[in-house]
């Protein structure tokens, strides 16, 4: 799916501008101004150095927007005879270079407060002919935006696409592969240019389908409610001591005293068979921080034993994670030398 790109940096803008100036001025004689030091700079200097040592920096890595810099210096020679200068912005004054400058300025900003057309088209979809295919919920959906039919799509004012929870769910996963982003930073982000009818648990489903968020991610579970002191039928059935008054000894005055609740039911949702990731205990970065999945074999109220692990683990170290792929064969009865390999989903 092909949505509305983030703008570029004010340096590759820069790249671009000069690039189609010297497009337009291709067979002629043009003075071109730019208030632009690195532009400048990689034409009058830096740009022949790069392209010696292969657009590589001094370091031996590649420079910064080299596929511009190489189209640069293959269309500098465009013209039949171009000066390349550099002037002040934000200037006030009557010059020619001063005048020239405000009026880019303000062309540059029309162009970026006019109005976008976010134009998009799913890939899976682009044999198909007429427009796209809506359900009932999406053409509410779009009724409660005061979203217009344009060619077929549902477009809201602020120019945002409403689109089938199908097409919501193949542009979500391809955004997850790229980020990782959890399921808010999902939402807020794809939100801004398309929407959809049940695009929060289509969020939920991808970040909890991905291996890498798992493996990764901390441990989301709520945390169990507080426990509650048991109240007695008569006086002396339980005993609690919040604190006692004792002299002062190294400037400490009160005894405090801490003892667990007992428990009567458990603390962790974990049942048998469930699949989870564990806890390790290195922090080493850009390294998985869980391990898994392992499979639960016996709980108590604030422990389980996994499956592959020797001692038992603290409800606290583990957080809930799907089951490992499996895949089946199957003999094909017309062909004997033929396989089926199927997956199971869990």
């Amino acid at each position: 799916m092909n949505w509305k790109q983030k703008p570029p940096s004010a340096q590759k803008a820069e790249l671009i501008a000069l690039i189609r100036a010297l497009e337009l001025a291709e067979g002629k004689t043009v003075n071109i101004w730019t208030d632009s030091k690195y532009v400048f700079g990689v034409v009058h200097a830096h740009g022949a150095i790069w392209k010696e040592r292969g657009l590589l920096s001094s370091q031996g890595t590649p420079v910064e927007y080299g596929e511009l810099i190489r189209k640069l210096l293959q269309v500098i020679k465009l013209p039949e005879q171009v000066a390349i200068m550099h002037c002040k912005a934000h200037q006030f004054g009557n010059t020619l270079e001063v005048i020239g400058n405000r009026r880019a300025d303000l062309a540059a900003k029309r162009a970026a407060e006019q109005q976008q057309v976010l134009g998009i088209w799913p890939e899976r979809y682009e044999d198909l002919k007429g427009p796209p295919i809506y359900n009932r919920e999406d053409d509410q959906l779009a009724k409660l935006l005061n979203a217009k039919n344009k060619d077929g799509w549902w477009i809201t004012e602020d120019n945002r696409v409403v689109v089938h929870p199908n097409i919501m769910r193949e542009f979500m996963e391809k955004e997850h592969r790229g980020t990782h982003w959890g399921v808010e930073a999902l939402m807020d982000n794809v939100k801004l240019h398309i929407l959809s009818v049940v695009m929060g648990n289509i969020a939920k489903s991808i970040n909890k389908k991905c291996e890498i968020c798992q493996q990764n991610n901390p441990r989301t579970q709520p945390r169990p409610p507080p426990r509650k002191t048991k109240k007695g039928n008569t006086p002396g059935d339980y005993w609690q001591i919040d604190f006692s008054e004792l002299p002062r000894q190294n400037g400490y005055r009160y005894l405090h005293l801490r003892t667990p609740l007992g428990l009567d039911t458990a603390v962790h949702e974990f049942q048998l068979g469930d699949w989870v990731y564990l806890r390790t205990w290195s922090d080493e970065p850009l390294k998985e921080c869980w391990k898994g999945p392992f499979q639960v074999l016996l709980t108590t109220y604030t422990a389980v034993k996994l499956d592959g692990v020797e001692s038992w683990i603290h409800y606290t170290r583990i957080k809930k994670g799907l089951p490992p792929e499996k895949w089946t064969v199957e003999n094909q009865n017309e062909s004997p030398l033929r396989l089926k390999f199927k997956k199971d989903n869990p």
